[in-house]
């Protein structure tokens, strides 16, 4: 489910830019800025979920018995 999510924040910018560009005729600059916030805004969750997952097994091995 958080990959889905990721993927619709990396598409939807996109998408917005494109319609910048064909409503005000701005070819191709709503589209690269789109892309270009797309493509940062899903690395950063990306890394979110990373470290997340990382601390969550890190606690995990922390609280096994030994």
């Amino acid at each position: 489910m958080a990959l889905a999510q990721v993927g619709m924040e990396m598409v939807a910018p996109v998408a917005i830019g494109l319609f910048i560009d064909y409503r005000w005729d701005s070819l191709p600059w709503g589209t690269a800025i789109g892309a270009a916030v797309g493509f940062i805004g899903g690395f950063a969750h990306i890394f979110a979920l990373l470290n997340r997952f990382e601390d969550n097994d890190r606690r995990s091995h922390d609280q096994e018995p030994k």
